[in-house]
Formats: structure tokens, sequence, C-alpha cells
């Protein structure tokens, strides 16, 4: 396994800008779904997975059957990512 490390996981940068989806979705709404939305569930995966060892998102989510913190925000996470 890979060694313990702390914020394994982060937010992506957009492969476009956030005006790109306008008139469908607006600037302010797409900066704060990225920048505080998708940014909250890394910030909470991050903290569930203190001191244990990094593992990529997907086989992650593959083994988080029981709800909480590491499925609920795994899960964000990698559906916004």
């Amino acid at each position: 396994a890979a060694p313990a490390v702390t914020n394994a996981y982060f937010v992506p940068d957009l492969p476009y800008p956030f005006e790109a989806l306008e008139p469908y979705i607006d600037t302010p709404t797409m900066k704060i779904h990225h920048d505080k939305h998708h940014a909250t569930y890394v910030a909470n995966i991050n903290k569930a997975m203190e001191g244990k060892d990094e593992v990529p998102i997907l086989d992650l989510m593959e083994n988080a059957l029981d709800a909480g913190p590491v499925r609920n925000n795994g899960g964000g996470h990698y559906n916004h990512a």
C-alpha cells in the first residue's frame, strides 16, 4: 500500500472557463460549485483519510459500501472530478 499522505485528494482545475456554460449555468454559480461545494468534499475526504494509506479515489469508492464520511465525501469528490 502507498504511504499515508495528508491531502491526497484535490480539486482539479476546470478544463474550461467558469463562464463557458452560460447562459445555462451562470459564472457565480460555477465558481461557488467548484471553489466551495467541490472543495468541501475534498477537504472532508482528506480529513476522513488522515493517517490512512493513500488510495486512488476510484478504488476508495469501490470499497466504500457503508455510508459515512469516506463514502459521502469521497463520492462527492469522485462525482465532481
